[in-house]
C-alpha cells in the first residue's frame, strides 16, 4: 500500500471517528440526562375514594357508577417554576388536593399530589398537567363501580331490616340482661349502618369526582463539559467495538483467502500428479 493510500484510509477512519462523537455530542446536550439516581417506576399512590354518578334514562334503574384515575410521573430541571405552572393548573379546574407529600432538599425534591376534580374537567386537568415537566409515566383508568354501589346498598337494606327486628323485639324484652344485650346490637347495627350511609354518600352526585395523581421530581442536569466528556467515552467504547469488528472481519477473510488458495494448490497439485505418469507412458 502507497502512503497516499494509507494517509486515506487513517483519514476515513478519524472521520468516522469525528461524526459518531458528533452525533453522540448532539445527543447527549440535546437530551435531558440527570445526575440523580432516582429510581422512575411505579408509584405507590394511595387508592382514592372518588366516584362518578351516570343518571339513568329509566326511574327504576340505577345508573352507572364508575371510578376515573389519571396517574402521571415526570420530572424537572425547574421544579420552582413548574411548581407554579402545577399550582396555577388546579386553580384554572377547581381541583381539589386531597393529600400532599413533599420530600427531599433543593436539587432533589419530590412532592406528590392526589387531585379531586370533576368530571367535566379531568381531560383538560390531565391534558394540561402532562405539559409540565418530563413525563416519565402516565396512565389512565377507568372502572366500573356499578356492582360495588348495588352491594354497599343492598347491606345497607339487610342492616335496616334487622335494626327494625331489634326494635321490635326490645319492645317485647322483660328483663333487664335482654334489654342490655339488644341496646348493643342496636347500637352495632346503626354504627355499621352509617358507615354504609358514608361510602354510599361518596357515590351522590353531588360528591362526583374523578382523581388525579402527580408526581413532580426535581432532577439535576449535568453541565455542558460532563455531557462532552460521556460523549467522548461513549463514542471511544462504540469505535473500538467497530475497529475490532473490522479487525476480525479483515482477519476472518484473510483466513479464508488463505485456506482456499492452499487447498486450491493441492488440488492442482495433485491434478499434475495424476497426468505425469501417463505423459511418460506415451
Amino acid at each position: 500500500m502507497s502512503k497516499k493510500s494509507l494517509k486515506r484510509v487513517i483519514l476515513v477512519f478519524i472521520a468516522l471517528y469525528v461524526v459518531i462523537f458528533a452525533c453522540r455530542a448532539v445527543y447527549e446536550l440535546t437530551t435531558l440526562s440527570e445526575t440523580n439516581n432516582i429510581y422512575w417506576g411505579t408509584y405507590g399512590f394511595p387508592s382514592s375514594h372518588n366516584y362518578v354518578s351516570v343518571p339513568s334514562s329509566d326511574a327504576l334503574l340505577i345508573g352507572q357508577k364508575y371510578e376515573r384515575i389519571a396517574s402521571i410521573v415526570s420530572k424537572t430541571v425547574n421544579f420552582d417554576i413548574d411548581m407554579e405552572q402545577l399550582s396555577a393548573t388546579l386553580d384554572k379546574h377547581n381541583a381539589i388536593v386531597q393529600m400532599e407529600s413533599s420530600s427531599g432538599l433543593s436539587g432533589s425534591r419530590r412532592i406528590e399530589f392526589v387531585l379531586g376534580v370533576s368530571p367535566e374537567n379531568f381531560d383538560e386537568l390531565r391534558d394540561d398537567v402532562l405539559q409540565i415537566g418530563r413525563i416519565t409515566s402516565s396512565t389512565t383508568t377507568k372502572t366500573d363501580k356499578t356492582d360495588e354501589y348495588l352491594q354497599i346498598l343492598a347491606e345497607k337494606e339487610s342492616l335496616e331490616r334487622r335494626l327494625a327486628s331489634y326494635q321490635e323485639l326490645k319492645a317485647q324484652a322483660g328483663n333487664v340482661s335482654d334489654l342490655l344485650q339488644l341496646e348493643d346490637r342496636i347500637f352495632d347495627v346503626e354504627a355499621r349502618i352509617q358507615q354504609q350511609l358514608i361510602k354510599l354518600g361518596e357515590y351522590s352526585e353531588e360528591s362526583a369526582l374523578c382523581t388525579v395523581n402527580v408526581a413532580l421530581h426535581e432532577v439535576t442536569e449535568p453541565s455542558v463539559l460532563s455531557k462532552l466528556w460521556s460523549a467522548l467515552k461513549w463514542s471511544t467504547g462504540t469505535y473500538a467495538i467497530i475497529i475490532a469488528i473490522l479487525a476480525l472481519t479483515l482477519c476472518s477473510a484473510s483466513v479464508i483467502t488463505l485456506t482456499y488458495n492452499y487447498l486450491k494448490k493441492m488440488l492442482v497439485g495433485k491434478s499434475a500428479d495424476k497426468k505425469q505418469p501417463q505423459t511418460e507412458k506415451q
